[in-house]
């Protein structure tokens, strides 16, 4: 595996507001955010924008304004699952308009970008976009987060087990987990959302994180995959680790073990099974 320049570049597509918290960790970075809803307007300073969407292909398609302007998407929100939840109002489609829609290959192939690490927050379209592209691009990506929904909370969405497999047989490893949370809600209690959000118990709706590409790690990780790592604070897993960070987690892990061991799980312990 050959040196592989700096800076890290991070596609953030679906990300106006404010790029990706792990991305602004990396010390030597560039970052260039998509998105068309033009309702949101980036702010961070660095941040090259473009106020297009990222599909299969370039073409203009029918976009879905929602209340929540994060919310919106090329795919139409599915009210069989979305209804269920506290959050539904924020699905609330306020208009439809047409947007300009690029192809990630041919952005990535005129403006002579090679990227590493790709963060989708599509609303739905995340493995479409993954799919159209060629296989050396996936080959050369090191990293790519997703926060699919486990339903269909868009028409036609791809969900997380799709976006597991597809990502596992392209030789990526699911390596940091993020759980996206909602507040089922059957309309039997009527009380304001915010009580019903803030005092009920959650359910799991989307299931994120990053997934890691193989080749970079499984034989040791080079300068640019052990800075992403160590923004994910996987420090573990960089190619030179910082030990003073990885054991300032040991008491934590301790104390987490301590919890757990049962008297029966002591006694299988001490057999050595494990």
């Amino acid at each position: 595996m050959s040196a592989r320049d700096f800076p890290v570049v991070c596609l953030d597509i679906g990300g106006s507001v404010r790029p990706y918290d792990p991305f602004l960790k990396l010390k030597q970075r560039r970052i260039i955010s998509f998105d068309p809803d033009g309702r949101l307007v980036p702010k961070f300073e660095g941040q090259e924008f473009h106020a297009v969407a990222i599909a299969e292909q370039t073409s203009e398609l029918p976009f879905y304004l929602t209340r929540n302007p994060t919310c919106s998407s090329l795919k139409p929100p599915n009210p069989v699952h979305v209804n269920r939840y506290t959050f539904a109002e924020r699905f609330s489609v306020v208009s439809e308009t047409t947007v300009e829609a690029v192809a990630l290959a041919e952005f990535l192939e005129q403006e002579s970008v090679t990227a590493d690490w790709i963060k989708l927050d599509t609303q739905g379209a995340d493995m479409d976009i993954l799919a159209a592209l060629p296989d050396e691009v996936l080959h050369n990506l090191t990293a790519v987060s997703i926060e699919p929904g486990i339903y269909e909370f868009y028409q036609g969405e791809n969900t997380f087990m799709q976006m597991q497999d597809f990502l596992t047989r392209h030789g990526f490893f699911f390596a940091d987990l993020e759980l996206t949370e909602g507040v089922l809600d059957f309309g039997r209690l009527q009380m304001p959302r915010l009580i019903k959000e803030h005092g009920f118990k959650k359910s799991v709706v989307a299931i994120g994180g990053t997934y890691l590409n193989s080749r970079f790690f499984e034989s040791g990780s080079d300068a640019k995959s052990s800075a992403i790592a160590k923004s994910l604070g996987l420090h573990h897993l960089a190619s030179e680790p910082d030990w003073k960070l990885i054991l300032r987690s040991v008491p934590r892990l301790s104390w987490n073990l301590i919890q757990r061991l049962t008297p029966a799980r002591v006694m299988r312990l001490i057999r050595g099974e494990y």
